[in-house]
């Protein structure tokens, strides 16, 4: 039995893209960074790089048309005056039930703090105690009050406060309503 000539795979196969795509017809912005996506994690990147680098910004929709935007809980981190990151990390390891990684835990509830200052200072606005300190509320399994809320809103209103900062930076190109399909990519370069 001869074994078949291999034959050439079809276009649909070899090329480098999902769409035909004729690169030079296509619209340049160069930046250092692309984020895509416009929520928390994307907007706090695109901030945090656009202190050193140029930054675009791609996004489905609007810049606010996200799922943190959604989010009504609260948002946790050791602030109180009897709080610390240990008790943070003990809690949550707890609550965890051998399921959390210790390491990366460590990490988020370490940065918890720094993360919520970043926020008030970016213009988000929690919930105030009588006093005028934060309302810190003690929910699930956090064995003292350390969640923080911006009424049933609170993603709204760290999406809010990140968006109009991000609106504000000269360093950083938005671009809303586009639907991302492939990265073109030459010589290591996208």
């Amino acid at each position: 039995m001869e074994t078949p000539a291999p034959t050439a795979l079809p276009d649909s196969l070899t090329r480098r893209t999902l769409l035909d795509v004729d690169v030079s017809a296509l619209p340049v912005h160069d930046c250092d960074l692309l984020v895509i996506g416009s929520g928390i994690a994307g907007i706090t990147a695109a901030l945090d790089a656009s202190r050193d680098m140029r930054v675009a910004i791609v996004t489905k929709g609007r810049l606010d048309e996200t799922n943190t935007w959604y989010a009504q809980g609260g948002i946790a981190g050791a602030v109180g005056e009897a709080d610390s990151v240990e008790l943070h990390l003990a809690d949550t390891l707890v609550v965890g039930q051998g399921l959390c990684d210790e390491a990366v835990v460590r990490a988020v509830v370490a940065e918890a703090p720094e993360a919520l200052r970043a926020l008030a200072d970016a213009g988000m606005q929690f919930d105030r105690a009588e006093g005028g300190e934060p309302a810190l509320a003690r929910e699930g399994g956090h064995s003292l009050p350390r969640v923080l809320h911006s009424g049933d809103k609170t993603g709204a209103a760290i999406q809010q406060a990140l968006t109009d900062e991000l609106r504000a930076s000269e360093r950083v190109a938005i671009f809303e309503h586009r639907f991302l399909v492939d990265l073109v990519t030459e010589a290591g370069r996208c």
